[in-house]
């Protein structure tokens, strides 16, 4: 019976990937596709089907320590090879670590989950939907005064906003409903918790506003990372192109990419050494179909494999629209590039312009106009931007080190 049950699973699974993938432009893009909509639909069937994931611990479980002290439980529910799961679960357990804490992980729908909790000094729930379990798992917290931080780093539970962003609109309106119906099921979750902790000053006011005392916890840069960048820049080769690239971690930047896309095409007419570099999904409008001989498109990879294929870019793009979802996200692109000595050019969001200096260790470019001063500034004067891509790693290597950050959280967690 067990393996008849596996592979029905296995069924189900397969169906809900073919009814999404349809027809693509390149079997390279197919694989990637698979593997992710893969992700996505065994983590649909381990919330709704399969048996509960066991308790995951990064440390042996301890006795609830004494009101002070931290030991943390963060309760999760996405796979460990996820960037979610990287930004905001496990660069936490580094820099909690760093501090003297000690902090466990566990699945969301483990069996044992409020009993675990309850040994906890603080339990963090990161972008969960409401289950029973977690109900039940905040009517014993209240008796047992255990602080309950609900983890968000998307504004995606304004459930009219989530309607209008790029993302949700692609969705047929069967996938679209489902998104939504999840993200309403995180709004409940959410009101289960009296704490916060949000990596942008918006997501960080939209919760308070919901009553929830938040803390702006940053995205950050863990110590592997800084390990991978300090190889890489080692070595990077000198070279006669100019190299721009965009990292798109999933197919929903379109629009944003439009913003730069004049611009782009026309630096790519007026420089015969420039190439643009695609890393992830992205489809390009008809503005630069006649510069295709100079665009490169590389398919999404590992984090780590990224590190090493972008060592050699000469200048980052992140641009994002000017809406209220957008001016929630956070500086993950200046990280990324900054982190390997690589200059951004980035819209003026607030994340960004809190991290950037313009003219220091990175350039913010609203216009049109903005955009091609931008990058024929970066383009024509390699000592600039080879100085503003230092500056930007000094930058992010001192605000975003694991135990200055681990000290701003467990301040937060103890003031609870």
């Amino acid at each position: 019976m067990l393996a008849i049950r596996k592979i029905l699973r296995l069924i189900k699974i397969l169906w809900l990937v073919f009814k999404k993938v349809g027809v693509r432009e390149s079997f390279t893009q197919l694989i990637g596709i698979i593997r992710l909509s893969l992700l996505r639909a065994e983590m649909k069937f381990s919330y709704e089907s399969a048996p509960p994931a066991p308790a995951v611990p990064t440390e042996p479980i301890r006795i609830r320590p004494p009101r002070g002290s931290l030991n943390v439980l963060i309760l999760n529910g996405f796979p460990e090879d996820w960037a979610l799961y990287r930004y905001r679960v496990k660069q936490k357990i580094e820099q909690l670590h760093a501090v003297g804490a000690r902090v466990n992980v566990v699945h969301f729908d483990s069996p044992d989950l409020v009993s675990v909790a309850l040994e906890h000094s603080h339990t963090i729930l990161y972008r969960l939907p409401i289950t029973e379990r977690l109900m039940e798992l905040a009517s014993e917290a209240k008796k047992g005064g255990l602080p309950l931080i609900f983890d968000i780093d998307d504004l995606i539970f304004d459930l009219q906003i989530c309607q209008e962003i790029d993302g949700i609109q692609i969705l047929n309106d069967l996938d679209r409903q489902e998104y939504l119906q999840n993200m309403a099921r995180i709004v409940e979750a959410m009101k289960l918790c009296k704490y916060g902790l949000a990596p942008t000053r918006p997501l960080k006011d939209r919760l308070e506003r919901m009553g929830l005392k938040t803390y702006v916890h940053r995205n950050g840069i863990e110590t592997e990372m800084m390990q991978i960048s300090e190889r890489a820049i080692r070595g990077k080769i000198d070279k006669k192109q100019v190299i721009i690239s965009y990292m798109s971690g999933s197919n929903t930047h379109n629009r944003d990419f439009q913003i730069c896309s004049r611009a782009l095409a026309e630096i790519l007419e007026k420089y015969d050494s420039v190439r643009l570099y695609i890393f992830g999904w992205l489809t390009t409008d008809d503005l630069l179909k006649p510069y295709e001989s100079k665009i490169v498109h590389i398919p999404f990879m590992h984090w780590r494999e990224l590190a090493v294929f972008t060592k050699d870019v000469d200048i980052n793009l992140s641009p994002l629209e000017e809406n209220e979802f957008c001016n929630s996200k956070s500086e993950l692109k200046y990280l990324e590039a900054g982190i390997l000595e690589i200059p951004t050019i980035a819209s003026p969001r607030l994340a960004f312009s809190e991290v950037i200096r313009h003219g220091e260790n990175g350039l913010l470019a609203e216009t049109h106009e903005e955009w091609v001063q931008s990058l024929d500034l970066l383009i024509q004067d390699k000592a600039i931007r080879t100085a503003m891509g230092k500056r930007a790693r000094e930058h992010i290597l001192k605000q975003y080190d694991p135990q200055r950050m681990g000290e701003g959280l467990a301040n937060f967690l103890r003031s609870i």
